[in-house]
This record gives C-alpha cells, structure tokens and sequence, in this order.
C-alpha cells in the first residue's frame, strides 16, 4: 500500500527527496512523521514540531537515549494563522469518492497510529518570541528549541498544577526532566564547539533546502478519518484553555 506522498509522486519521472525524510524515516525509524512533515512543507514555510516529538528529535540529535525512547501520544505542531487555514480549514478530497470533501479540523487522525494536533501561534503575544525565531531546524526538520520547549511545559505545568491534576502534573515534571538535560547536553555542545566548524543548530536551511521544504510533492492528503473533535484556534497566552500546547 501506497503512502499518501508516495501515491501523489506515482507516475513523476524523479521523486522529490525532502531533506528531512532521511532522518525521520531512516534515523528515527518514523515514516509517519515524514510523511506529516511533507504534508505541512508543501503547505507552508512556517511550521515547526513541538510537543514530545520535538523532544524526540532533539534527543536523535544530542543522542540522548531517554529522549529518543520517548513515546509521544500525539504529534503537535506549531504553525502561523495561514498554514492552520491550509492545513486544517480547506477540504481535501476523501479517500471514498462517494463521500464528500471535507476538512481536517485542527485535531485529526493522520494514520492509525498517529493523530495530529494543530496549534497556530499568535503574532500579538509578545510574551513569547514567536514561531520564526524559536525554530530551529534539525537535519532540516523545523522543530522548536529546547529553551521554548522549556518555557511551554512550564507553563502547561502551572497549569495542571493550578487545577490539582496530579497525572498532568506528573508528566510535566518527567518531560522538564527531560528537557533540561537536553540542554546540558546542547550547552556543552556548544561549549566544545569550535568556531567555523560546527553547523549553529538554529541556523535557517540553505536556499535549495529553503526550495525543497516549499516545493509541493503533495496533492490532497486524505482526509478519511473518524470525526474529530471541533478544532481550537490556540495562540501562546491562552493556558487556560482547557488542553495546552505542551501537555501532550
């Protein structure tokens, strides 16, 4: 059986290697999340992982054996106000064709084992420093950096810790754990790195890296999935919503 980006690439002279599916599928072993992030860079250049799978590729990055053992529950992902219109908002065509079109919503089952949850990010919340300039890009992979991965679980953590949930409490002091020494392992890193030598981890993708993550290889994924629950257009300030962006 085709993979949906496997199947919009049938019939086409040469494939398009993303930068980006080497490492998610071959170093991680995760086809599924190759195949969310083609979906995501035919639609747009802003987006990046968030959640336990940004820790995850954090940990193939810095080899950090308890962040790659993580087992996320879900896929979070971060991107602008129009990647959420076209990623969750547009209809794309059923894998039934006697049904019809219908859209994603921002909560949606991508395949049997991976569900999908969207947050966009809000260019009024100054509070945090935005999409653009928290990403960073891992074997071309657009992820968030472990410092604002940091500040969100913090802040999902007050939250659970506000409203006396013990078992989200509880997560959120493994995940912090986890992150935090990521960040010793990325600070030494750096410390050890010498100048002109080592790649800067937040650098942006070169041109041709630039051209492929914005070149479209996708056509409409399908979007046959069991009915999600209604979509949450979340920006950063909203913790108090009743699931935040890092309590996955």
């Amino acid at each position: 059986m085709q993979t949906p980006v496997a199947s919009a690439q049938a019939g086409t002279s040469r494939a398009i290697i993303r930068p980006h599916r080497d490492f998610l599928e071959n170093t991680m072993g995760r086809s599924d999340l190759a195949d969310l992030a083609d979906l995501f860079a035919a639609e747009t250049q802003q987006w990046a992982f968030i959640g336990s799978v940004a820790m995850q590729i954090h940990g193939h990055d810095l080899n950090s054996e308890t962040a790659k053992n993580w087992q996320p529950g879900d896929a979070d992902v971060l991107t602008n106000e129009n990647g959420l219109l076209s990623i969750c908002e547009k209809p794309v065509a059923s894998a039934n064709p006697d049904e019809p079109a219908k859209s994603r919503g921002t909560t949606f089952k991508f395949t049997e084992t991976l569900n999908v949850d969207v947050v966009a990010a809000s260019r009024t919340d100054n509070r945090f420093r935005g999409l653009e300039t928290d990403t960073v890009y891992i074997k071309s992979t657009p992820v968030l950096s472990i410092a604002a991965l940091i500040r969100l679980k913090e802040s999902a953590l007050r939250f659970a810790q506000s409203n006396n949930a013990s078992d989200a409490v509880k997560r959120g002091e493994d995940n912090l754990k986890v992150l935090n020494k990521l960040k010793e392992l990325s600070d030494a890193r750096t410390s050890k790195a010498s100048p002109g030598n080592v790649q800067a981890q937040s650098e942006t993708p070169s041109g041709s890296d630039a051209a492929l993550l914005s070149s479209p290889t996708t056509d409409n994924l399908s979007a046959d999935r069991p009915s999600a629950r209604k979509g949450r257009r979340l920006n950063f300030s909203c913790f108090s919503a009743q699931k935040s962006p890092g309590s996955d």
